[in-house]
């Protein structure tokens, strides 16, 4: 029994069935996301039957105004980039006016259009709110006394001034919401991919003899698992810090692991399976392993020629469906070592200013300036590393859904200046 008279096995009976419950409903969002000409119509049909109840009713027009502003708040959103360049431009005239120019390296990366609230989630709040909406109009407590044509007139106006606005705003800055994906100046038909693996596991802390179970087969098998159930663990990432290598470009680096296709590979799925075998030992294409997604492909440009793509980098991620990890074949001759990182730790650990120039080889610190200021993560509490930055620190961020972090920042100022910077960053 419990304080309040109730047996303790009651509380988490409820919080259990609760948990199923979000799970079967998010299988079921999961199922239909896919659909999105049938989500949308389904939707339509909604707000045409909440249209027609108001205007048949003659009432509730506070709660159509209501609901209109929030479905143009949502579009506004929707048509929105997550990163506004006005803002980003603003960023760095507000910089430039406080001290010392600081300018931005231009980024890279192969990215898509990234809106600041996705499809999906726009049609879902619109289906909820417009659910939410016919709910009301069965009470006539919700039906105030309103002039509509005044509501529907101020309603009009709004539209018109944010929707000049903000297709003024798409022109200037040359917005595409229909261009999947930002295109390189280079073809990269016959550009060679390297692909990579972003490796999810749930590590139980109480060790779980599975040998007799069945092997989850669908991520929601994964999630059913009692010994994943039982939250007495933690998700991580798996990473590795490459070996020291004259001749190796990345020598030294913290990334996913994988590498570059080969003539033989089918496909990128191929190339990463065959990559991460050869690399640390571990069998991705075995049940033990569940492929969760491919992230949008990056471009990777010489250092020297901004418009010369010379590989395009795809990454995969996959999630272990088993308590034990099978062992890695590291170190060797490529991959010093292998680091597993709790997602809590990525997800609580701030974002600090790295010197980056300190970690590449001979041959890029000539291409560079004295220093490259970029934002990193620690991976160990040592000040000699390794460090999460660049491209994998952006994966990352991608994988887990923390924001984005920014460009480098290409300086050439000395040892104290940096200091300065980064006494400065973390106030």
């Amino acid at each position: 029994m419990n304080e309040f008279g109730e047996p303790e096995g009651t509380t988490s009976n409820l919080i259990a069935q609760k948990s199923q419950l979000e799970r079967k409903f998010q299988q079921l969002l999961d199922q239909i996301t896919p659909f999105v000409p049938y989500r949308w119509t389904a939707t339509a049909v909604l707000l045409v039957l909440f249209m027609a109840r108001v205007i048949y009713g003659e009432g509730w027009y506070i709660i159509a105004y209501a609901l209109g502003i929030y479905m143009l708040n949502l579009f506004l959103a929707f048509l929105t980039p997550k990163f506004d360049p006005s803002v980003e431009l603003d960023t760095q005239a507000n910089e430039m006016e406080e001290g010392p120019s600081l300018p931005l390296k231009n980024d890279e990366e192969f990215k898509p259009f990234i809106r600041r609230l996705p499809e999906f989630k726009f049609w879902y709040s619109v289906t909820k709110a417009t659910l939410i909406s016919i709910f009301c109009t069965m009470f006539r407590i919700f039906d105030i006394p309103v002039y509509w044509p005044i509501l529907l007139m101020y309603f009009l106006i709004l539209f018109g001034l944010t929707m000049r606005r903000q297709i003024g705003h798409m022109i200037k800055y040359k917005l595409d919401h229909f261009e999947r994906n930002r295109q390189p100046t280079t073809p990269i038909s016959d550009v060679r991919h390297a692909c990579v693996a972003a490796i999810i596991r749930w590590r139980p802390f109480v060790d779980h003899n599975s040998n007799h179970d069945p092997v989850p087969s669908t991520v929601s098998e994964f999630f059913n698992e009692p010994w994943v159930n039982d939250c007495h663990g933690q998700a991580e990432l798996l990473y590795i810090q490459r070996a020291v290598r004259p001749d190796d470009p990345w020598s030294g680096q913290v990334g996913f692991p994988g590498g570059k296709s080969e003539p033989s590979d089918k496909d990128d799925l191929h190339t990463v399976i065959r990559e991460c075998k050869e690399e640390i030992g571990l069998d991705l294409g075995s049940s033990a392993f569940i492929h969760l997604a491919t992230l949008d492909p990056r471009a990777i440009k010489k250092y020297d020629d901004d418009n010369k793509v010379v590989m395009i980098l795809v990454p995969h991620v996959f999630l272990q469906v088993t308590p034990q990890t099978p062992p890695l074949s590291v170190p060797n001759s490529e991959i010093a070592e292998a680091i597993w990182v709790p997602l809590r730790y990525l997800l609580s650990n701030p974002i600090i200013p790295f010197d980056a120039i300190t970690t590449v080889n001979e041959k890029i610190k000539k291409l560079w300036p004295s220093s490259v200021l970029v934002p990193a993560i620690a991976l160990k509490q040592t000040t000699d590393g390794p460090h999460l930055w660049g491209m994998t620190l952006r994966m990352t961020q991608e994988v887990v859904g923390l924001p984005l972090s920014k460009n480098a920042i290409v300086t050439t100022l000395t040892a104290e200046e940096i200091e300065k910077y980064k006494g400065k960053s973390k106030m």
